[in-house]
């Protein structure tokens, strides 16, 4: 099969089906062909844009305590505590701050 085939067959449906903001939208909450650490800061910004602000609030929230709790089970936090805001990815609570700021 040559190359303009493949994209034919499947370049072109892709991108037909996934220029729907429902389809996308439901493609990244999957977690379908994504990174799960793009999808921490695509998602909220989609939930945005569909006018649910608090929703990716949210979200971003429960990835921030999952980060806690992973670094709280891990041994060496658990030997040399430290505060919270510091054993969590730094530019994710930026992230975190600025979303809150959007109007």
């Amino acid at each position: 099969m040559e190359l303009k085939d493949v994209i034919k067959t499947y370049g072109l449906p892709f991108i037909e089906k996934y220029q729907n903001p429902d389809e996308l939208l439901k493609c990244i909450e999957e977690a379908k062909y994504i990174l799960s650490e793009n999808r921490d800061y695509d998602l909220p910004i989609m939930y945005y844009l569909n006018g649910n602000k608090q929703k990716g609030i949210h979200f971003i929230e429960e990835r921030i305590e999952k980060q806690k709790k992973q670094l709280s089970d891990n041994k060496i936090t658990k030997s040399a505590p430290v505060l919270s805001k510091e054993i969590i990815n730094p530019t994710y609570l930026r992230y975190y701050e600025n979303f809150k700021a959007m109007k």
